[in-house]
């Protein structure tokens, strides 16, 4: 009996793998279609936030939502590496656990002790996303000196498990998922404002899809 539960067992495993390959093949077409129009970054951040949270809806009792989407980043991360490398500077070597989580150990990460120098290595090519930390875990002030061009797009981790808020900011247009946060610049600190807005008398430093709840 239990022979047969492990052949059955082998046999769906062989099917995942199989429809892995399937899945990448598929991602190396759509890397294909964005650099051909152009585009620069292409992850989605939106898009990658709406799937997990679709599939958290269908995942039912059974299977621990927390391993859809730890099972999930790891796959959006390899898909995200196939279309385009990534490389990542942070000013924060301590939240180095939320960020292999978030993304993957494939993905290299270069740390560096001053938030300038964060945005200078987007700024010169050498990393394509930088990451810092929200208050309180701030080491530095990073907003105030953040180019416009530079946008926060994703909030780390993607579930509310985490006393410490990380985000990834890089080169990218604004992108709506169906329940974000926009981050803005106020007088004594950052904002955290429910919904997606492209307007408001503060400066927006950019959005995130609102974490998921497990």
């Amino acid at each position: 009996m239990l022979k047969d539960l492990r052949k059955g067992i082998d046999a769906i495993d062989k099917q995942l793998i199989s429809l892995l390959k399937q899945r990448m093949k598929v991602v190396k077409k759509v890397g294909a279609l964005k650099k051909k129009n152009g585009e620069k970054f292409f992850i989605r951040s939106a898009r990658e936030a709406d799937m997990i949270k679709n599939l958290l809806k269908k995942s039912g009792k059974n299977l621990p939502k927390s391993l859809v989407v730890n099972l999930w980043r790891k796959l959006i991360t390899a898909a995200n590496m196939y279309e385009q490398p990534l490389r990542i500077a942070s000013s924060n070597s301590k939240q180095e656990n939320l960020l292999r989580e978030y993304y993957d150990s494939e993905v290299p990460i270069t740390y560096f002790k001053k938030a300038k120098d964060v945005i200078f290595a987007l700024e010169n090519g050498e990393a394509l996303i930088g990451i810092f930390a929200l208050p309180p875990h701030h080491e530095e002030e990073w907003w105030k000196i953040l180019p416009e061009h530079l946008r926060v797009f994703a909030h780390i981790p993607f579930a509310e498990k985490s006393e410490i808020k990380l985000v990834a900011i890089a080169a990218k247009e604004p992108e709506k998922s169906k329940d974000d946060i926009t981050l803005v610049c106020g007088k004594n600190g950052l904002i955290e404002i429910d919904g997606f807005h492209l307007k408001d008398s503060r400066r927006i430093l950019g959005h995130y899809a609102k974490p998921a709840k497990l």
